[in-house]
């Protein structure tokens, strides 16, 4: 029994990708439903893949560094008293063609400290792409830090 607890071999949980990448700074989402692109500056230091997210250049982007099943999500909360109808989603991007993949959100308002959780399972090419883009009725500024506004990936093989 004590064995089927224990991972395969060393070999198999060294080749799992995988990122966890977060906003460290407030961004402004504009109203009218003007679709805003969440920007990641901040990698989370147990991250074993970095070349699936810069911080320096297209911090939006998340990028399969292999064919291969991925899952993971996009985590958008607000600061902001009350916002109105407010939808996120997960966008890819393959060959030049983009294409949601998940999606959450609602009509009513939202109170601050709402959140969205956008979850994804998709087969990627390599160098597909990922990133989270935001619509809203009027606007609102974003929590910080990794349990407030964050984006995952993980390869799954």
């Amino acid at each position: 029994m004590a064995q089927l607890n224990e991972p395969s071999s060393a070999s198999s949980a060294s080749t799992t990708k995988w990122v966890l990448a977060y906003s460290s700074v407030p961004q402004t989402v504009p109203g009218s439903f003007t679709s805003y692109t969440v920007l990641f500056d901040t990698n989370d230091p147990n991250t074993n893949d970095g070349s699936m997210h810069s911080t320096s250049s297209h911090t939006d982007r998340f990028i399969a560094p292999a064919d291969g099943f991925y899952t993971g999500a996009c985590l958008v909360s607000s600061s902001t008293p009350s916002t109105n109808s407010t939808y996120v989603d997960v966008d890819l991007v393959h060959s030049g063609t983009t294409s949601r993949i998940g999606f959450a959100g609602h009509g009513s308002t939202q109170l601050s400290g709402f959140g969205f959780n956008v979850p994804f399972s998709y087969f990627l090419h390599t160098g597909d792409y990922l990133y989270c883009s935001i619509a809203t009725a009027t606007g609102f500024t974003t929590n910080v830090g990794p349990a407030a506004t964050q984006f995952f990936m993980y390869a799954l093989r």
